[in-house]
């Protein structure tokens, strides 16, 4: 009998081991971002592998972290010498279309959005958002939802109940820029759509670019405040996580995501181009009533904005929106001035830029500045 308990002692133990084990290896897992597995980012024609580690940054403020800017870049790259192959930009959740859960009601069903600010970030969508939503025919959460690309295993259901009603006559919004990063978006969004009875084809998705150098050093910059903020390292100067000996490190993902019109063709292969609305985020800056003008027709929407919304704030040194006596600007992190780059790093970024979106104002209709 005493053998019989020893054994079992034995074995339990080992089974304990092996669980600990797993767990311990799932937690490694969940903050190092993984290379993009085949069919989903791999054959990128202008990147490397890179992958990345996540030091320095307390645990639990990771996922907090992680919500706010999608994904955390740190000075450790380890860059792979193997070409045709793509940058890990994130981490996309493990779930799938087929997980959707099925029976939503009908009130949730209505909530799913006809309009997606998709990207690109720090191309100003949040001040663009912002506006939109003050159109008296839209309607969307207040913050960024990334259910998509980084919430989707917590359920549709969750995701629907974060929107508000749907206005009499009119639509509903929402802003995730990282969506047009993320390869399996467009099937999620699609499986998702038909599942709360509403056709993909209808679906409209809002895309804002800008000088994509200058979109790049936003980014950038972003990511120092992000470290700051969790006491972690600051980065390395941005010339030298761009160019080194003469090589552009286009693996970089701020660089990455400048490459517009690669991830706009992306999203083609899913949605046609009629459901695609463009903003020059450059010309928004100079001349928001036009560019918000020509959304409105895009979108379908009543005209709702005038000249006078638009306020040019001399201290700020962009526009600010007005509504009546209310006044909104965007935050004190917004309009940043940029450090100096080199010479060498410019001339480079602009050949790169230009390379990649060589054909990028055929989607747009506008030309992009450098």
């Amino acid at each position: 009998m005493a053998r019989f308990l020893s054994k079992r002692r034995f074995v339990y133990s080992l089974a304990c081991l092996g669980t600990f084990s797993l767990l311990l290896s799932g937690y490694a897992l969940l903050y190092r971002t993984r290379p993009a597995s085949e069919g989903e980012e791999a054959g990128h024609p202008f990147s490397l592998l890179v992958e990345r580690e996540v030091r320095g940054t307390p645990s639990r403020l990771l996922h907090q972290l992680r919500d706010k800017i999608g994904r955390l870049p740190n000075s450790n790259l380890i860059v792979s010498s193997r070409a045709n192959t793509t940058t890990a930009i994130s981490q996309p959740s493990r779930s799938t279309p087929d997980n959707l859960q099925v029976g939503l009601p009908e009130t949730l069903k209505e909530r799913f959005p006809h309009f997606m600010i998709v990207g690109f970030g720090k191309s100003g969508t949040r001040a663009l958002y912002n506006a939109l939503r003050l159109h008296p025919q839209l309607a969307g959460p207040q913050k960024e939802e990334r259910f998509f690309s980084l919430k989707y295993g917590k359920g549709l259901s969750k995701y629907l109940s974060s929107f508000p009603p749907r206005p009499r006559g009119g639509y509903l919004i929402e802003k995730s820029p990282d969506y047009i990063l993320r390869p399996k978006v467009p099937a999620r969004i699609t499986a998702a759509a038909e599942l709360a009875g509403r056709k993909p084809e209808d679906l409209k998705f809002i895309v804002i670019t800008r000088n994509p150098i200058d979109r790049a050093m936003s980014e950038y910059l972003e990511w120092n405040i992000q470290r700051r903020k969790f006491n972690s390292p600051k980065l390395p100067p941005f010339d030298e996580m761009v160019l080194k000996d003469g090589v552009l490190h286009t693996e970089q993902p701020f660089i990455n995501a400048s490459c517009y019109e690669y991830h706009i063709a992306s999203w083609l292969k899913t949605f046609s181009q009629n459901q695609m609305c463009y903003v020059n985020g450059d010309a928004y800056v100079e001349h928001p009533f036009q560019q918000v003008h020509m959304l409105e027709l895009c979108m379908g929407l009543e005209p709702f904005f005038s000249e006078e919304n638009f306020v040019f704030d001399k201290k700020k040194g962009f526009y600010c929106f007005k509504s009546g006596s209310d006044t909104q600007c965007m935050g004190g992190a917004k309009g940043r001035p940029h450090p100096q780059i080199s010479d060498d790093v410019s001339t480079h970024l602009v050949e790169y830029f230009h390379q990649c979106n060589s054909h990028l104002a055929q989607h747009t209709g506008f030309e992009i500045g450098y």
